[in-house]
């Protein structure tokens, strides 16, 4: 799953918190990403006919959302359990829609750079400014113990922050488009009150 480096002449941090880490993070992002992005989906795709440009992008980005969070469980079970019984193809994949889901993101903050900045900065900036650095410690160009440990240690937290989009996401097509939340609330309120059972009048 994440790589592992190699020290040089660094001493390797404590990374014990970092399966913690992932696995909590997981969890709590599991059920509300997979219930918001499929609720943005079916709205995006069957009650909204006229599919503009930015509708597009959004169903393009709950895609992409959706597909990360249903690779969540099988990345939840490697860092609770620690073995990867589930072969080389699925751990490729999950590998392959973490990263996809970020590409996602940036086409879509450079589309829409005044809706999605906040959303950007928060999970992917930390990401992007660390991975340099992280690239660096791997090929041992790091030299300085400090920066190496830091590195290792933030390392887990970016990545964690980056899988948090998933739930932050379906906040953004509901503020930004109007046709989104119409949709969302009539259909919304339809679904709840076919599930709710009906009261007999007495």
């Amino acid at each position: 799953m994440e790589s592992n480096v190699s020290s040089g002449n660094c001493t390797n941090p404590q990374m014990s918190f970092q399966s913690t880490l992932y696995a909590t993070t997981y969890t709590l992002i599991f059920i509300p990403g997979l219930l918001a992005n499929s609720a943005a989906l079916w709205v995006l795709c069957r009650f909204i006919s006229r599919k503009s440009k930015a509708i597009i992008f959004m169903i393009n980005l709950a895609v992409a959302d959706l597909a990360h969070v249903l690779s969540l469980p099988l990345r939840t079970y490697y860092y609770i359990n620690h073995t990867w019984p589930f072969g080389s193809f699925l751990c490729q994949v999950c590998f392959y829609l973490k990263y996809l889901n970020i590409a996602a993101e940036k086409q879509k903050a450079l589309r829409m750079v005044l809706m999605c900045a906040a959303v950007f900065c928060v999970c992917f900036t930390p990401y992007h400014i660390n991975f340099p650095f992280f690239m660096m410690v791997i090929e041992n160009i790091i030299r300085d113990c400090a920066v190496h440990r830091a590195t290792l240690r933030f390392h887990p937290v970016s990545l964690c922050l980056a899988s948090l989009n998933c739930c932050l996401d379906p906040v953004l097509y509901y503020f930004m488009t109007s046709e989104f939340q119409d949709q969302l609330l009539r259909h919304g309120c339809v679904a709840l009150r076919a599930r709710l059972p009906h009261r007999r009048g007495g």
